[in-house]
C-alpha cells in the first residue's frame, strides 16, 4: 500500500514475514521526506503465500509490477532485513526502475550442509533451537563470527516460516546473493546497526558494502535491527542526507 508523503517515490520492501505494522515507525518518518510505498512480498506479512516454491527471481517481476501499478517509472528502493535481496535483484535485473538502492540491516544467509542438516531444517523450530541456536548463543564469544552466521543466520527466519514458506526459505538460502551484489550498478547505500544480535551482526552490512561496487556505508551505533521508536528518525535522516549528497554529486558531474 501507499503510505504517502512528499518527495520522490520510495519503495520499502519489508523483511521475511515482516509487516507494515512492525515497520510503521520507519514508514511514517520516511514519509516526511519521500512518497513512500510499502511492499510485503507474497507469503510475508499479511499477503498470501505463493502457489508454488518461488525464489527471489520470481518475486522480482512482482515488484516491477508494483511500479507499473502506481505508474512510477523510476524510484528509490529500500530493502529492510531479508527484503534487501528482492531490492538488490530489482536493481540488478530491472535497473531502469531503480534510481537509488538502500539496504538496511541485510542478513547474509548461508546453507550449511552436513549429515542430517536437511532433517534439522525440515523439522524446524525444536531441533534447530536445541542443536544450533542455543549452542550459538552459549558460545557466541568464542565462536568466530563467520561460523555464527553460517550456523545461526537461518534461525529467526526458520522459526517464523511455515509450510510452503519454509520450503521457499531453503531455495532462498541456496541463492548466490553475493554474486548479484557484485553486479549492481546503481548508487547504493548500506545501513548497519550496532545491535543486530549474533544472528544478524553488523559484519553482514560490512560484507555487503564490500561486495557492492562503489556503495556507501553508514553505521548507526546502538540502533536496533528494526529502527523502531526514536531510531526511526535517525534512520530517515541518514537516508535523506545520502540521497541529497548523491544528487549534489550528480549535478556537479
Amino acid at each position: 500500500p501507499r503510505e504517502g508523503g512528499q518527495g520522490e517515490p520510495l519503495f520499502v520492501i519489508t523483511g521475511w514475514n515482516g509487516t507494515f505494522r512492525e515497520n510503521r515507525d520507519m514508514l511514517v518518518v520516511l514519509s516526511s521526506n519521500f512518497d513512500v510505498y510499502g511492499i510485503e512480498l507474497p507469503g510475508t506479512g499479511q499477503s498470501d503465500a505463493p502457489p508454488k516454491h518461488w525464489s527471489f527471481h520470481d518475486f522480482t517481476p512482482l515488484i516491477d509490477a508494483v511500479f507499473a501499478y502506481y505508474q512510477v517509472e523510476k524510484g528509490m528502493v529500500l530493502g529492510h532485513s531479508l527484503g534487501w535481496v528482492s531490492a538488490l535483484k530489482l536493481a540488478r535485473y530491472f535497473p531502469q526502475r531503480v534510481s537509488h538502492l538502500i539496504i538496511a540491516n541485510g542478513p547474509i544467509l548461508f546453507r550449511i550442509r552436513f549429515w542430517g542438516s536437511d532433517v534439522i531444517f525440515s523439522f524446524g523450530f525444536l531441533l534447530f533451537t536445541v542443536l544450533i541456536a542455543w549452542p550459538c548463543r552459549l558460545f557466541s564469544k568464542v565462536i568466530p563470527g563467520s561460523i555464527l552466521r553460517r550456523l545461526g543466520g537461518q534461525y529467526p527466519y526458520l522459526t517464523r516460516s511455515r509450510g510452503i514458506m519454509r520450503k521457499i526459505l531453503r531455495i532462498i538460502i541456496d541463492d548466490d546473493t553475493i554474486e548479484d551484489a557484485r553486479n549492481v550498478k546503481v548508487p547504493t547505500l548500506v545501513i548497519g546497526s550496532g545491535k543486530g544480535g549474533i544472528f544478524i551482526p553488523l559484519r553482514n552490512s560490512l560484507d555487503l558494502h564490500k561486495a557492492i561496487p562503489g556503495s556507501d556505508l553508514v553505521v548507526i551505533p546502538n540502533a536496533p535491527h528494526d529502527f523502531k521508536g526514536v531510531w526511526a528518525q535517525k534512520f530517515s535522516e541518514v537516508v535523506r542526507d545520502w540521497i541529497m549528497s548523491k544528487k549534489l554529486q550528480s549535478s556537479k558531474n
